[in-house]
């Protein structure tokens, strides 16, 4: 009955994990086209958001994000060496069981934070995972707490999060 794809989208975003393993889920269609419609964007969605991501580049490890609101889970990884940060943030109350069954789920809002980044200015951008595009880019600077503090208002579904040092921000001294 998840007509919209919420298990197959869930499945997909939640790989942006500390381990980074990705699963392509080909094999099984009553997910990918449930009902005749087909899901595949989904996929597409994913890879066009981390296709740039140098995961290769040993440098990745937990972000550890933290939700100043239980009802947001965030995770994804940090490259400390490079000012490059990958987040997922998910309301967890927005299931595929909650929409089949009509349950109402509120928005919600929090605070994700994340530490261990070098001082800098940073560029933010979100990224709206049902449309596969970014929606909003924002300028941030990270002092020399190295703390990120992302800002999430009325999330109703989930969105990702990059978060890159900006070309010419120095590294800081040792």
């Amino acid at each position: 009955n998840d007509t919209q794809g919420i298990w197959l989208h869930k499945y997909v975003w939640g790989q942006i994990n500390p381990g980074g393993l990705i699963e392509s889920y080909w094999y099984d269609t009553q997910h990918i086209y449930p009902t005749g419609r087909d899901l595949r964007p989904v996929f597409g969605h994913y890879y066009n958001f981390i296709k740039d991501i140098p995961l290769s580049n040993g440098n990745y490890t937990d972000v550890a994000a933290t939700s100043s609101n239980t009802n947001l889970r965030a995770w994804g990884q940090k490259d400390t060496t490079n000012g490059r940060a990958h987040l997922w943030i998910d309301n967890t109350n927005h299931t595929w069981k909650n929409v089949v069954d009509g349950i109402n789920i509120a928005s919600q809002s929090a605070t994700i934070s994340f530490s261990g980044m070098p001082a800098g200015a940073y560029t933010v951008s979100r990224y709206d995972t049902y449309q596969g595009t970014v929606y909003q880019t924002d300028n941030i600077n990270v002092d020399t707490s190295g703390t990120v503090n992302l800002t999430v208002s009325n999330l109703g579904t989930d969105i990702a999060v990059k978060v890159e040092r900006q070309t010419g921000t120095p590294s800081p001294t040792p």
